[in-house]
């Protein structure tokens, strides 16, 4: 179904394009003379998206060498959850379903402090597991979307490019 995203040169452009990306958010980046480094971003939170998911194609389709998807889903991972890692989650999530839990509870003719509490539990408890899963990942994505990672990150990713076009990978 995805074999036409696993096909030459859709890869190596992805890998060149998140490689220039990260180096121009590596060099510029975080430098108010410049406003390069929200829309860079915000760029690359989208190629950081694509890299992620074209990378999780690849390991499923197994027909490219393991340092092309390695370095695509460790560049993705890094650009998209520089822009991510701003967004409460677990908040909005645990809102949500809190929410939700509340209605139901209501459709049942519970007494409204039970329909409360429910919902109120609900709340905590996702709070509490999606916080916990929210916060390893923000850690995660704030190493990798640290500057000077990205920079490394994307000279490595060109340098990966390189060799894949050059027929080494």
């Amino acid at each position: 179904m995805f074999e036409q995203l696993t096909t030459s040169p859709i890869p190596e452009y992805l890998l060149i394009a998140g490689g220039v990306i990260a180096v121009i958010i590596g060099i510029f980046g975080g430098k108010k003379a410049y406003n390069v480094d929200i829309i860079v971003s915000m760029i690359g939170f989208g190629i950081g998206f694509i890299l992620i998911g074209e990378g999780i194609i690849i390991w499923a389709s197994k027909s490219w060498a393991y340092q092309v998807w390695a370095t695509m889903l460790v560049l993705g991972v890094g650009l998209f959850f520089r822009i991510f890692s701003k967004v409460p989650v677990a908040l909005i999530l645990s809102v949500i379903l809190a929410s939700l839990t509340y209605v139901f509870l209501g459709f049942l003719a519970l007494p409204a402090n039970w329909t409360l509490f429910g919902a109120a539990i609900v709340f905590f408890a996702t709070m509490f597991f999606v916080g916990s899963v929210e916060s390893l990942v923000d850690t995660v994505g704030k190493i990798l979307g640290w500057r000077p990672v990205l920079f490394i990150l994307g000279c490595a990713t060109l340098i990966v490019a390189f060799l894949t076009i050059t027929g080494y990978f």
